[in-house]
């Protein structure tokens, strides 16, 4: 992420990314696979030779193509993200 990007929890294991900049569809997609890459990292827990492992389903909704208000926009990610679920 970039300094002027956000990143925040709006519960339980939900997350919201806002990137500042408009951007198109494709380089979200390649934002998109660095988080992955990033969360699909085996984790160490303190459990001897125990690792915790996730799985991410990460949508995506651009502005204004997909919404004009943040309720919109969640929506359209949160389809997304249910399909992406579904495509495993």
């Amino acid at each position: 992420m970039r300094p002027q990007d956000l990143l925040a929890r709006i519960g339980g294991d939900e997350f919201v990314v806002v990137l500042s900049d408009h951007i198109s569809l494709p380089s979200t997609e390649t934002i998109k696979n660095r988080f992955e890459t990033a969360l699909i990292q085996p984790l160490e827990c303190l459990l001897p030779d125990s690792t915790l492992r996730l799985h991410p389903s990460i949508g995506i909704a651009v502005y204004p193509e997909e919404g004009s208000d943040l309720k919109s926009l969640l929506k359209a990610a949160d389809m997304r993200m249910y399909q992406a679920k579904n495509d495993r």
